[in-house]
């Protein structure tokens, strides 16, 4: 409503204005004629004194009203309008009058000052200035006609004011259309600019990225999440050629719709899914960008949940008769009359009924990771204390673990228990099967926080790089297969990714947490 009043004032005042500047331009047009001594051919001449100082008159009255009307702010109600048409339409009376009355050629002056009262009064006042000039014109035909015309004079001067009068209920109604056509539409657009201005609040505040680009890869709209996807949130991008991954994802699915989602790595660390849609009356395409870690982590979820059921009906089955097994070995170790070669099978028994135990364990574990205590940690005070610990429990010693960051001074929004066992497992991991020193470090990718976890050893191939997140898989006959399962799932069910690549020959595990910020200190 704002939007349409302002609209209908801005109409108001161009009208105004072009009115302003006609009256200017007469005046000055009456008074060449006036100069030349063209009076008299062109426009008659009644009485030429009149007719000077009233073509005067009206150049000032332009003058001082295109001076009034160029200086902001102007807005005048309708009383001002009305004093300035009635002043007009007095002088321009004048002027008809000196120049000849009815039988003046200046006489269709009143129909424009008659259509502009129409188009910027409403009411009765759009009828007034019409009254005013049918009055003038009566009292010019009875004043200057002789006997034997003056009822012609009368005849001519009613037929105008019958004139005026239809041209402005016709003028009135005209523009009474056009301002409610007007209205209609500026509450449609101003609908329409609320609606856009929602849908970009929405999007802008969505976590799944989303593009708009035209079939020229001109990008028309992307939300921050899209860039941030991207690893692109400091640039500008006005074309899709900028993100050539993106861009070689989007010519393929125009060649072949079928392939209406891709997925592309973004770093070593970091996968996203983009998906594409045509909107074929726009002549536009939307491309929508998913994490990759958030699909994985929904799925995850999903088995950890089936997991957790399957331990509870197991868990009891496996240990009754494990617990039996184990009954039976001390008491078969007690006999005085075991062989050598008994006692060793006995400590192979021994050996995988431990590990077996810590299967369940494990398992356990896994069922009751569930729940998740989400706090806010400074992570170079918590990392302080991982490695202390690691020192004094784990056979660690000072110069096993460096930190290559040289500034660590970050908050990130994880529970500690899991970020704890996470870091400690990877932290083992790295000195049983890589070699030391353990260097620990962190990168911005994508928007996102990867502490990474790497060790001097070899790196792992391909085959078992699809494998080590897999439960119960181990290189290792000590090993239970499910330190690597647990930590990525402890990882996604705060909201964060377990991640394995190749660092210039050398393994590394990164941790990538989607919710940190920097503190106070490092941000300045």
């Amino acid at each position: 409503m704002v939007a349409t009043k302002f609209a209908l004032s801005q109409q108001r005042y161009l009208t105004l204005r072009s009115y302003s500047i006609y009256r200017l331009l007469l005046a000055i047009a009456l008074i060449t004629l006036l100069w030349g001594d063209l009076t008299q051919q062109l426009v008659g001449n009644f009485h030429s004194e009149v007719f000077k100082y009233s073509v005067y008159a009206l150049g000032l009255v332009g003058l001082i009203g295109l001076s009034v009307i160029f200086r902001p702010p102007f807005n005048p109600n309708n009383q001002e309008v009305v004093g300035w048409l009635l002043t007009d339409t007095c002088l321009t009376f004048a002027i008809i009058y000196a120049s000849g009355g009815i039988g003046s050629s200046l006489l269709p002056l009143y129909l424009v000052i008659v259509v502009v009262g129409a188009v910027l009064l409403r009411g009765q006042l759009v009828f007034l200035i019409a009254s005013v000039a049918t009055i003038s014109l009566l009292v010019a035909a009875a004043s200057l006609a002789n006997n034997s015309s003056e009822s012609q004079s009368l005849f001519t001067a009613a037929a105008w004011g019958f004139g005026l009068f239809l041209m402005a209920g016709s003028v009135s109604l005209l523009a009474k259309r056009l301002y409610a056509t007007m209205e209609s539409e500026e509450a449609q657009s101003s609908l329409i600019a609320e609606l856009q201005a929602v849908n970009n609040r929405i999007i802008g505040r969505m976590n799944t990225g989303v593009i708009v680009v035209d079939h020229q890869l001109n990008v028309k709209q992307i939300n921050p999440a899209a860039k941030r996807l991207l690893g692109c949130e400091s640039e500008d991008i006005l074309n899709l050629s900028a993100l050539s991954d993106a861009a070689d994802c989007f010519q393929q699915w125009q060649d072949n719709p079928h392939h209406y989602s891709q997925e592309i790595s973004v770093d070593d660390t970091h996968v996203i899914k983009l998906s594409f849609v045509e909107l074929v009356e726009q002549q536009e395409s939307l491309i929508f960008i998913e994490d990759q870690a958030r699909l994985r982590y929904r799925v995850e979820q999903m088995k950890l949940a089936s997991l957790g059921h399957l331990t509870a009906s197991i868990a009891h089955e496996i240990r009754n008769p494990l617990s039996a097994i184990s009954y039976a070995r001390e008491l078969l170790a007690q006999a005085p009359e075991l062989s050598d070669e008994s006692r060793h099978f006995l400590d192979i028994i021994k050996r995988q009924e431990n590990r077996v135990n810590r299967i369940i364990s494990n398992t356990f574990e896994l069922s009751k990771n569930d729940s998740v205590n989400s706090e806010r940690i400074e992570f170079s005070s918590f990392i302080s204390a991982v490695l202390q610990e690691m020192q004094e429990l784990h056979d660690f010693q000072s110069g096993d673990i460096k930190i290559a960051a040289e500034q660590s001074n970050f908050i990130i929004e994880f529970d500690r228990d899991h970020l704890r066992q996470i870091t400690m497992n990877l932290l083992e991991n790295a000195k049983r099967y890589g070699k030391l020193p353990i260097t620990l470090e962190y990168r911005i990718l994508a928007g996102a926080l990867s502490i990474d976890v790497c060790d001097q050893g070899e790196t792992l191939d391909d085959a078992t790089q699809k494998q080590i997140f897999e439960p119960f898989f181990t290189q290792s006959d000590s090993g239970t297969g499910l330190g690597l399962y647990i930590s990525r799932q402890l990882c996604q069910a705060n909201r964060a990714n377990l991640m394995y690549s190749n660092h210039r020959g050398h393994s590394r595990f990164s941790i990538v947490i989607s919710s940190w910020s920097k503190t106070t200190d490092d941000s300045k």
